[in-house]
């Protein structure tokens, strides 16, 4: 008995809709997407959302049993006072990961298996070998690019092979943090990195990272990897084939993790939450309402037809044997499109957790089916990310101050000893410049949230 009036605002258009009227403090529905990121959750403690820690303790029954299951996930929701005031996303699962494939072709045509790439040591013969031979067969030596990125995070990329992971986005308020046993750990700073470093040279200098890598931005890329006439990159790092060599896809395979010089082997785990799908505002007539309406979304059926598209207008069908299959879409429509166009997809509230796919029958043909296949490669080495960790006002913003120059630092620095080296007599220095800079304050920030999250604060 609960009827919606939604209004849709596009993306580009969400700073010049929204935030006016979230700085007014007029205007506001019932119920309000806030916005994506941690500064834009600045807001909520303006007094126009409601704490709903009362509504999760006596009406969210559903997603009370999402926090039994995951005791960590109600840490990502509850404000450093205690309070909570998101309707989430919760993803458990490293089902959706992204992953390493090579060309197969290529790895046949330089004379290697995919079940000899095992360790760093082959990884890069492969590279290599791709570079100096004519891989793709088409009598041009030199047209091959082993691997392919734009700017410094692109390339961070490739350190997984070496266990060095932390989100490369410089708009993340974790940027390059891992959490190392509750240890929040900048690893631009560590010796892994530096040696990681080391190697990134040595590949570009190789020409092995295409040369301009620091200079192209992303469409320059995919034209590399999606050249219609013959597949020309080595190495992809994607979540399906298709979508990022649409033309040869069939030839690209997963490569399972390359043993790292630890003796271990990495992937990066997608496990994560979004916390900030709807907030409650205090214009809400009816929040106990609000709420129960929200706490369905987290039962399973619910969740799949947030994904997919509901058991109707010819999207699922529910079986007997409680298993659900999505059907094939219109012709000449995709299955990605179609679900994209029939449900809330990658936003909205909904509970993702391990198994979520083996309830839903998908068509072998579509990206999802893929995606749950290759993912299994890897999900055994999966390194969650760093946490869902919530900040207080105070912390968000002194934090996002030193992590502006900070990150543009690390960037930079890295990507020239990437260019041109330098990294190994200019080490100690960029080090002590980074302290200088504010970044064991900033760890120190990022270390409480981490200590909150765990529950160690209060021990």
């Amino acid at each position: 008995n609960v009827v919606l009036e939604v209004e849709m605002v596009d993306p580009s258009s969400y700073a010049d809709v929204i935030k006016p009227r979230l700085a007014a403090g007029i205007d506001l529905p019932d119920l309000i997407n806030v916005g994506s990121n941690d500064a834009d959750m600045a807001y909520i403690n303006s007094g126009l959302f409601l704490d709903l820690t009362e509504y999760y303790d006596t009406m969210a029954f559903n997603l009370n049993k999402r926090f039994e299951e995951h005791p960590t996930l109600k840490s990502q929701l509850t404000t450093p006072d205690g309070s909570i005031y998101y309707i989430p996303y919760i993803y458990t699962t490293d089902s959706n990961m992204r992953t390493m494939m090579l060309n197969a072709q290529f790895v046949e045509a330089v004379g290697m298996t995919m079940e000899e790439i095992t360790d760093i040591d082959s990884y890069t013969e492969y590279l290599y070998k791709v570079k100096e031979m004519d891989a793709n067969g088409n009598g041009d030596p030199n047209d091959e690019i082993p691997v392919s990125f734009t700017d410094f995070g692109g390339v961070y990329t490739l350190l997984q092979h070496m266990g060095i992971m932390g989100d490369a986005n410089a708009t993340s308020t974790n940027s390059y943090t891992m959490d190392k046993n509750g240890v929040a750990t900048f690893m631009p700073v560590t010796e892994e990195f530096k040696q990681g470093v080391i190697w990134l040279r040595e590949l570009f200098a190789e020409g092995i990272i295409d040369q301009e890598a620091f200079t192209m931005d992303d469409t320059m890329r995919m034209a590399k990897q999606q050249n219609p006439e013959i597949p020309i990159v080595g190495m992809i790092y994607s979540w399906t084939p298709d979508a990022d060599v649409p033309n040869f896809h069939e030839q690209y395979e997963v490569l399972p993790p390359v043993l790292a010089p630890d003796g271990n082997r990495y992937a990066a785990g997608m496990t994560s939450t979004s916390r900030n799908e709807f907030a409650i505002t205090v214009f809400c007539e009816y929040p106990e309402v609000a709420a129960r309406w929200a706490d369905q979304f987290y039962t399973p059926e619910a969740s799949i037809q947030n994904f997919w598209g509901p058991i109707a207008d010819g999207c699922i069908q529910k079986n007997d044997d409680g298993t659900y299959t999505l059907l094939e879409p219109p012709e000449g429509v995709s299955a990605d499109d179609h679900a994209w166009d029939m449900s809330t997809r990658d936003f909205g509230p909904k509970y993702i957790p391990e198994g979520f796919g083996d309830k839903i029958i998908l068509p072998a043909s579509t990206s999802d089916a893929q995606k749950l296949e290759l993912a299994k490669v890897a999900e055994e080495y999966a390194v969650p990310p760093y946490p869902t960790v919530l900040h207080t006002s105070e912390e968000l913003e002194e934090m996002t101050m030193l992590a502006t120059d900070i990150i543009s630092y690390v960037e930079t620095t890295g990507a020239r000893w990437v260019y041109e080296g330098g990294i190994e007599e200019e080490w100690d220095d960029y080090v002590a410049q980074l302290n200088q800079m504010g970044l064991e304050r900033l760890m120190e920030i990022r270390q409480a949230a981490l200590d909150r999250y765990y529950g160690k604060a209060a021990e």
